[in-house]
């Protein structure tokens, strides 16, 4: 398997980073593979393992923002990575929102500018580089999606920190999308095959040894929100009981 990694572009990133920037997340979201010329690992990958998850979690956000648009919406996708959340959208017909990408990584804003001019949303999206710990941005935004950023942080109050940042950027009752990791049942996962989910833990457990797989229960992610500033509203699971996106508002 570490073998096969290094035979296509997206296994040699992994080995590297220990995990995904927006570029490659974005790959995993667009492709279903190409079945004559892809990698059998790699269609593995877009095809069994928990990415398949994150790309139905993608889709349950679009449907959470779609739900959530009116007229002069200003909205935020923090980290942004190339930004499909927001620029990969439905905007028939409303002609007044702003769209805000933030990320800290140069080039996944780069990318992120070019997906915005392919999708003639340049005039209508800002982009900003900077850390979301050190976001000072107040009552900017109505929506704010953030997928992925929490699961590389295991500080307890760190994570509080970012969510504190993540209330002061939103207006009073704005909305927080937010994706989380729940501890993984020893016994598997409904619905996944105990060859993929020993492959899926040796492939990104024992061989990547992955950099972001802070778990968090519903319990711990919900207090550390309502420390926050949140109140968290429900929390959408997909048909195998992982995946979660989590709506909050602000208090």
């Amino acid at each position: 398997m570490l073998h096969q990694l290094t035979e296509f572009p997206l296994g040699r990133f992994l080995l590297q980073n220990k995990g995904l920037n927006g570029y490659w997340t974005a790959y995993i979201f667009r492709n279903r593979t190409d079945h004559d010329t892809c990698h059998p690992l790699e269609k593995w990958l877009l095809t069994r393992s928990l990415y398949v998850m994150a790309r139905e979690r993608f889709y349950v956000f679009q449907k959470e923002i779609k739900q959530s648009l009116f007229p002069g919406i200003s909205m935020a996708s923090l980290p942004c990575g190339i930004m499909d959340d927001l620029l990969h959208l439905d905007y028939n017909g409303l002609e007044d929102f702003k769209l805000t990408g933030i990320d800290y990584d140069e080039e996944s804003l780069h990318f992120a500018k070019l997906n915005a001019a392919e999708q003639n949303l340049a005039d209508k999206t800002t982009f900003i580089l900077k850390d979301a710990w050190q976001l000072d941005i107040e009552e900017a935004f109505d929506l704010l999606t953030s997928n992925g950023l929490n699961m590389y942080e295991s500080s307890p109050q760190r994570l509080v920190d970012l969510y504190k940042n993540f209330a002061k950027a939103l207006v009073k009752g704005g909305k927080l999308l937010l994706s989380f990791i729940p501890p993984p049942p020893k016994e598997g996962l409904k619905g996944i095959s105990e060859e993929d989910f020993m492959i899926e833990r040796a492939l990104f457990g024992d061989i990547i040894q992955i950099n972001y797989l802070n778990f968090s229960s519903e319990e711990e992610i919900t207090q550390q929100l309502n420390q926050s500033g949140f109140d968290v509203e429900h929390i959408i699971y997909n048909q195998y009981g992982v995946a979660p996106v989590l709506v909050a508002y602000k208090r």
